[in-house]
């Protein structure tokens, strides 16, 4: 059934975005006054989507530099790869970018896979391949949970 999920999300092209259609998404998450963050956990075998995902942490405030960091890797276009991936996403990371008059962006990060899905509002937008930044959004995340051992073991 594994193998099956990921033939469907490989031939349903997963495997990135335009780029015009990501520099919308890049300039509304510039354009955050603000970031939260949460630590999420799912089972892959149940299918849940992204937002029923049982959070693991409470709320985190993104201070400013971690914010400006954030920003910076998403905004860039060499943090992103077109490597289609052979495996189930299940993102252990949301972060709720949110914007004064308009509805928050919502980017889940699956480190395991190195992909990132991101919704505006509650509609989903965006699916990157992220290997080009893993190490430099782990390295970010490691600074917004500091107490929390999987984010902590991250590479």
């Amino acid at each position: 059934m594994k193998r099956l999920a990921c033939v469907l999300l490989l031939g349903a092209g997963c495997g990135g975005s335009s780029s015009a259609s990501w520099d919308g998404v890049a300039d509304a998450i510039q354009s955050a006054t603000s970031v939260d963050a949460w630590t999420i956990h799912s089972e892959p075998q149940l299918q849940e989507k992204h937002f029923d995902y049982k959070e693991t942490s409470p709320q985190t405030p993104v201070d400013a530099p971690a914010q400006r960091m954030l920003t910076g890797i998403l905004r860039d276009p060499a943090s992103f790869s077109e490597t289609p991936k052979a495996c189930v996403p299940v993102p252990g990371v949301k972060l709720r970018f949110n914007r004064s008059g308009a509805p928050p962006v919502w980017v889940f990060i699956c480190f395991d896979c190195a992909e990132l899905f991101v919704y505006e509002s509650m509609l989903w937008r965006e699916h990157k391949e992220i290997d080009p930044c893993v190490a430099a959004l782990a390295a970010v995340l490691k600074k917004v949970f500091p107490r929390d051992p999987l984010i902590q073991s991250l590479k």
